[in-house]
C-alpha cells in the first residue's frame, strides 16, 4: 500500500519509559493512519531517513504500508520512499453537496 507522509511529532515520553515519534499518513485510499516509532527498535533503521526528510519539509510517499489494523500501521512494515504518488480528490464529496442543495 502506498501513503503519504503527512506528519511527525517531535519526540515524546511514553508510559512504558521509552520515548517515540508519531507518523502520520494519508493512505491511497484516502483514510488517515498513524503509528509509534522507537528510535531504540531494530525498525528505526527503516524509518530514520523518511522522518529525516519529512522534518526537513519534503513531501514524501512510502510504499509497503501494512495495516494492523484500521487507523493503525504496523511500525515492522517494509516501507521504502517511492515516487509513485496519488492525489485524493473530494468530487464525489462536492456532488452530494450539490445534491443536497437542489
Amino acid at each position: 500500500m502506498i501513503a503519504k507522509v503527512i506528519k511527525v511529532d517531535p519526540l515524546k515520553e511514553s508510559r512504558a519509559e521509552k520515548s517515540f515519534k508519531r507518523v502520520y499518513f494519508i493512505l491511497e485510499t484516502g483514510k488517515w493512519a498513524m503509528t509509534d516509532i522507537v528510535p531504540e527498535y531494530r525498525n528505526f533503521k527503516r524509518w530514520s531517513s523518511i522522518i529525516d526528510l519529512v522534518e526537513r519539509g519534503c513531501e514524501i510517499f512510502v510504499e509497503g504500508i501494512i495495516l494492523m489494523s484500521p487507523g493503525k500501521v504496523d511500525a515492522d512494515s517494509p516501507v521504502e520512499i517511492t515516487f509513485k504518488k496519488f492525489e485524493i480528490t473530494k468530487s464525489h464529496e462536492k456532488k452530494i453537496i450539490q445534491e443536497s442543495l437542489l
